[in-house]
């Protein structure tokens, strides 16, 4: 009583989820070269229980996001479950029933074919 609930969460938001602050390159404009730790704590990798957990809990919740990426100060293509982890995240999002669009940035050197595949195969979704 008297209480409001927090606000929810719409279409006009979008959500980035680092899947990892390891980067193979040191760019002179980004955090990787500020510091050796960008977070100041170890570097490390999302595990692949906590991306589908968060995506799993935010569907379930009747979230929308305009938006989605999986990079913050990482290079996502260095995680070793990312083709595993995309796949993921666009199979939740059936009929784009979590988010509209699907954003990442990255500097390609360690583009696998796994990875390209993981790619190719969310791109050409009707969805």
């Amino acid at each position: 009583p008297g209480v409001e609930p927090p606000p929810s969460i719409n279409a006009d938001t979008f959500l980035c989820v680092e899947m990892t602050d390891h980067c193979d390159l040191a760019c002179r404009m980004c955090d990787q070269v500020l510091r050796e730790l960008p977070h100041f704590m170890a570097k490390g990798f999302l595990p692949v229980e906590t991306w589908e957990k968060i995506l799993t809990d935010l569907k379930r919740g009747g979230v929308h996001l305009h938006g989605l990426s999986p990079i913050w100060v990482g290079e996502s293509l260095l995680h070793p479950e990312f083709p595993r982890m995309l796949r993921y995240a666009f199979d939740l999002n059936a009929n784009n029933s979590l988010f509209d669009a699907f954003s990442i940035n990255t500097n390609a050197t360690s583009l696998t074919p796994e990875a390209t595949e993981a790619i190719l195969d969310v791109a050409n979704r009707p969805d």
